[in-house]
Formats: C-alpha cells, structure tokens, sequence
C-alpha cells in the first residue's frame, strides 16, 4: 500500500472497492509537539485504518447484496 501525499492541509480520501468509490474530504492540520502526548501519531494512524477498513467491509458488503440482487 502506498500513502499519498501527506502535506498539510485539505484532501479527499477514496477508498475503491471493484466498481464502487467512496471518498471523504479532510484536513490535515499541525498541533503542537508540546500538546501531543507521546505515541500520538500511532494512535491517528490506528484510528484512520480503522476507518479505512470500516468503508472496505462496508463497500464490499453492500457490493455482495447487489450481486445476489437484494435491496439497500
């Protein structure tokens, strides 16, 4: 897997799963190094693959309904 830019300010994440794209706009802003406790950056990291996953199994769940032809 390869991260995108990672520069601050506004992008959009897109997470692509066979013939369906769901994206999201962020922004990534700077907080000072005194007020980020330490292991901070692991923890942002956790929490967005989290996300990520979360909009993969969702995706790929939503696309297993359709081809089995059931409703939303």
């Amino acid at each position: 897997m390869q991260l995108p830019d990672t520069s601050i300010g506004a992008h959009v994440i897109q997470a692509m799963c066979g013939g369906r794209t769901a994206s999201a706009p962020i922004d990534l802003v700077v907080s000072s190094a005194s007020s980020a406790p330490s292991g901070a950056g692991a923890t942002v990291a956790a929490v967005f693959l989290f996300f990520l996953l979360l909009g993969s199994v969702l995706l790929t769940r939503n696309h297993g309904r359709e081809r089995a032809g059931e409703p939303d």
